[in-house]
């Protein structure tokens, strides 16, 4: 099982390159991943997931970078095609894109959108975002995307209840979060997107607090590993273990 982090802004004041430097020093610890995570409103400030991304990719050399996840229904279509496209051209293959239609009233009063039809929004907004990262043309319009760029962008769906069939079928993978159910509730739904047909599942935002050691992190995280998840992706809270140390403990199912 691949594990990746999300590097996060520890401090209110963070220091100008903190972000960037996190990311170099969990590269040369040798994680696999390096994920971003999109809230708005939530009484803290979060980095832009685009900028965040753009500047992984421009510090970083072999660790891939994903969003888990993004939240479509703040985005017009052609918009997000051109973030997209202009993303996978500086980061290359290094790239997955988790979207989701989002959870948090708040997240939606910042931007305007509409939170009761965020659902039907990204039904038919993620329909429309795959036939322009095909094509390139959004409403008549072409968008002249590098070459490169087409058709190499996958997609991974953040969801729960139905989505996790919905992701084996119509997403190149599934992007569960620990942060607000219980293991074995996320172990069960990974077991219906097996059987529904899915290839590729994420575990992500699995929270490492301070009252854990290297060792219990690495036995939370086993019990993953052995349902069979593709890659499992953690957030150090600030007083955690040492990234490197949890790494190491890991070394088993790794």
């Amino acid at each position: 099982m691949k594990l990746g982090v999300i590097p996060t802004l520890a401090t209110r004041d963070p220091a100008t390159a903190e972000l960037a430097n996190a990311a170099i020093r969990y590269e040369q610890e040798g994680f696999d991943s390096l994920w971003v995570l999109q809230t708005l409103g939530r009484g803290f400030m979060m980095p832009d997931p685009f900028l965040s991304l753009a500047t992984f990719s421009a510090v970083t050399k072999r660790i891939s970078l994903g969003s888990a996840v993004i939240q479509l229904p703040h985005y017009g279509v052609g918009d997000m095609a051109h973030k997209l496209f202009t993303l996978r051209m500086l980061a290359g293959d290094r790239l997955k894109i988790g979207l989701g239609a989002g959870s948090t009233p708040a997240d939606f009063q910042v931007t305007g959108a509409d939170f009761d039809t965020r659902f039907k929004v990204f039904r038919q907004r993620s329909l429309e975002l795959k036939q322009v990262l095909e094509t390139g043309v959004v409403n008549d319009v072409d968008l002249t995307p590098w070459r490169e760029t087409l058709s190499s962008i996958p997609l991974m769906l953040g969801s729960w209840g139905n989505g996790v069939e919905t992701a084996a079928r119509d997403f190149s993978g599934w992007i569960a979060s620990d942060n607000y159910r219980t293991q074995q509730e996320v172990v069960t739904a990974h077991e219906r997107y097996r059987a529904a047909g899915g290839t590729y599942a994420v575990v992500s935002t699995i929270q490492i607090t301070r009252d854990m050691t290297p060792d219990s992190v690495a036995a939370y995280l086993s019990r993953y590993a052995e349902a069979g998840f593709d890659e499992a992706v953690m957030l150090f809270q600030p007083g955690a273990p040492a990234s490197g140390e949890v790494l190491a403990a890991c070394s088993d199912f790794r």
